[in-house]
């Protein structure tokens, strides 16, 4: 099938590769420690991101006065 529609999607609950058909019909069932191991990785990846946008944040004019004052403030 060149340049269509999959007809395999994620399932959204584990991730795993899925017909279409199995997931409007329920034969899928999700495999316990594929869908940990699949919230893990969610998990891991939402904590990479706030690490990146608070590091960027921290880079800002706003975020460079917000740690200069609140550190100024933990001395008085």
């Amino acid at each position: 099938m060149l340049g269509g529609a999959s007809d395999y999607t994620s399932c959204p609950a584990c991730g795993t590769s899925v017909g279409h058909e199995s997931l409007q019909t329920e034969l899928h069932v999700c495999d316990e420690r594929q869908r940990d191991d699949y919230e893990a990785s969610l998990a891991l990846a939402e904590a990479f991101l706030f690490d990146l946008e608070w590091r960027e944040y921290l880079d800002s004019p706003r975020g460079r006065f917000e740690a200069f004052y609140a550190a100024r403030s933990r001395r008085a």
